[in-house]
C-alpha cells in the first residue's frame, strides 16, 4: 500500500504544484520539473513491471479482467505525457494537455 500512497503523492504534487511553477526562474523550474518527472517515471516502470509480472502468471485471463485496465493505464499514460513533453518541449497545448492529463 506505502507504494500506491507515494506514488499517488508524488502525481499530486507534480499535477497540482509542479506543472503550475511560475517559469521567471527557468532553471530551478526546469529542475524540479525533471526531478518530479524521473520520479513519476520510476513508479510507473515499478508498477508496470509488477502488472507485467502478473499478466506472464495469468496470459489471456489477464487480459479479461477490467480491473487490470485500471492498474495499466495509469503508468502508460504518465510515461507517455511525460515523454511528450520531453519530445515536445513547452507550448500552449502541451500545457493544456499535461494538465487535463
Amino acid at each position: 500500500m506505502l507504494p500506491y500512497v507515494g506514488f499517488f503523492s508524488a502525481y499530486l504534487i507534480y499535477a497540482l504544484y509542479i506543472l503550475d511553477i511560475d517559469n521567471e526562474i527557468q532553471s530551478t523550474s526546469a529542475l524540479i520539473q525533471t526531478f518530479w518527472q524521473v520520479l513519476l517515471i520510476a513508479f510507473s516502470l515499478y508498477f508496470f513491471y509488477g502488472e507485467w509480472l502478473q499478466f506472464k502468471s495469468q496470459r489471456w485471463k489477464y487480459v479479461t479482467n477490467f480491473w487490470n485496465y485500471a492498474d495499466v493505464v495509469p503508468p502508460i499514460g504518465i510515461i507517455l505525457t511525460i515523454l511528450l513533453s520531453w519530445i515536445f518541449h513547452e507550448g500552449a497545448a502541451l500545457q493544456t494537455f499535461r494538465f487535463s492529463v
